[in-house]
């Protein structure tokens, strides 16, 4: 006897669908096999005929918890990751206080573990001003710490070369992970005092504010500092076709660089950004199509390595506080929801195979993170992440039903084909058919 046969389901097979299912006990894939050979199981789940996947793993989201639960918090999260086939999720070090110190971090994780639905990793910051706390986190477990290029954030703020260079080789001697988001802020600040002189307030204001060059510099200047020191280096949210093609030239160099895109790049452009006006405001903005060309290349070529949601609600009166001005509202959106289908709809069509969708979502992140095959596989020994998709099932992404606590996606109407069915964490069901049946406090740190 065991504790779940999850039975009655295809399984990706390298580049083959097989029929069976996967058996669980404490927590772990003790059997993968045709139904007939599955032991018996205190409860059996029938997955109908669809898809079984191990769970998906999105790096990059922001729940502002603590400081700004009315956004996200950590349960409202989790359980939209949760509803969006998620199991796994990287919260950023953003929220207020920044995840910069041990006070800090410990109370983020004391947060999390009352509230989590699904498991979590916690990113800790770094900046010019507090390069040390590299170590003194990581003694904590932390192995993937954040900066930025802009001065959003003075205590996340990396935007010089030296500075750069001195992360690196912290987060080398720790062997830890520094990820990067790559937008130049003189450039930024340059260009910005352009539009607004001549008068401009709508989308194209903001994309014109954070042109494509600002990326490709700062881009270029992290795979220097990476080829300089030999470590490892992640640059998020990918936006344009110099970054992708800068990003592939140092694969080619052996430079240890992973990369990420998301959905809203890959599925919309500048023109659905004037359509939908401040609730397109995200950094980076929304490009052209000749971009958005590019990014589709490095994802079926494999110089982007990973699809995450850069998932960062905001409430309907900060953004529409944009509706005049852009500048006004804050940039970002909601998209653990929706981003599982959303893709899996490009499967549907033909346009990402199923084998590459398994990368970008399960394989990639976790051997990113070191955590792989315990996460991102169905493997005997693996942690039983599940999730189940049914690719026939159809629809439509309405906003008012996000789980998410700010429901204002840029993909309201968006037609979609495969949608999450059942999600399980290291064997128990947090989702069923978009019903959210995990408690909070089950989701655990993976690091911990």
């Amino acid at each position: 006897m065991v504790d779940l046969v999850v039975k009655n389901g295809k399984i990706l097979r390298g580049k083959i669908l097989v029929d069976g299912g996967v058996a669980v006990d404490r927590g772990k894939v003790v059997a993968i096999a045709r139904d007939l050979n599955l032991p018996r199981a205190d409860i059996i789940y029938d997955a109908k005929g669809n898809l079984i996947f191990p769970g998906f793993i999105d790096l990059h989201v922001h729940f502002r918890d603590p400081g700004y639960p009315s956004r996200e918090d950590f349960q409202t999260g989790t359980a939209a990751a949760a509803a969006g086939g998620i199991t796994c999720i990287g919260d950023m070090p953003n929220p207020n206080p920044p995840t910069t110190s041990i006070g800090a971090y410990k109370e983020k994780q004391r947060i999390a573990d009352s509230r989590a639905i699904v498991d979590y990793m916690l990113f800790g910051g770094t900046s010019e001003s507090n390069i040390d706390n590299i170590e003194t986190l990581s003694k904590l477990g932390v192995k993937v710490f954040k900066a930025y290029s802009t001065t959003k954030y003075s205590a996340l703020s990396a935007s010089t070369p030296s500075s750069i260079i001195r992360i690196l080789e912290k987060t080398k001697a720790t062997g830890s992970l520094f990820m990067h988001h790559a937008e130049d802020q003189k450039i930024v600040d340059t260009a910005t005092e352009d539009v607004k002189k001549e008068g401009l307030k709508g989308f194209i204001a903001h994309a014109r504010s954070r042109p494509p060059i600002s990326e490709e510099v700062t881009i270029n200047m992290v795979l220097s500092a990476a080829q300089e020191t030999g470590s490892q280096i992640y640059i998020c949210h990918v936006s344009t076709k110099e970054g992708v093609d800068s990003i592939r030239r140092a694969k080619r160099k052996g430079i240890h660089v992973r990369a990420e895109t998301c959905p809203h790049y890959l599925l919309l452009t500048e023109e659905d950004g004037v359509r939908l006006g401040p609730y397109a405001k995200t950094n980076p903005p929304l490009r052209s199509p000749e971009h958005q060309k590019a990014l589709w290349k490095g994802i079926l070529d494999g110089t982007l390595d990973v699809v995450s949601s850069d998932h960062c609600p905001y409430t309907p009166e900060e953004k529409e506080a944009g509706l005049e001005d852009i500048f006004d509202a804050p940039p970002g959106m909601p998209g653990l929801d929706t981003s599982i289908p959303l893709m899996f709809t490009q499967v549907s069509e033909g346009r990402l195979s199923l084998q590459r969708f398994v990368q970008l979502y399960s394989m990639n992140p976790a051997k990113i993170l070191g955590v792989y095959p315990r996460k991102g596989a169905l493997r005997v020994g693996s942690d039983a992440d599940i999730t189940i998709v049914d690719p026939k099932k159809s629809g439509m992404i309405i906003g008012d039903e996000l789980i998410t606590k700010n429901q204002l996606t840029m993909f309201e109407g968006k037609e979609i084909k495969g949608r999450p069915t059942a999600v399980f964490v290291r064997g128990t069901m947090v989702m069923q058919d978009r019903e959210i049946v995990g408690k909070p406090g089950y989701g655990k740190s993976v690091w911990v």
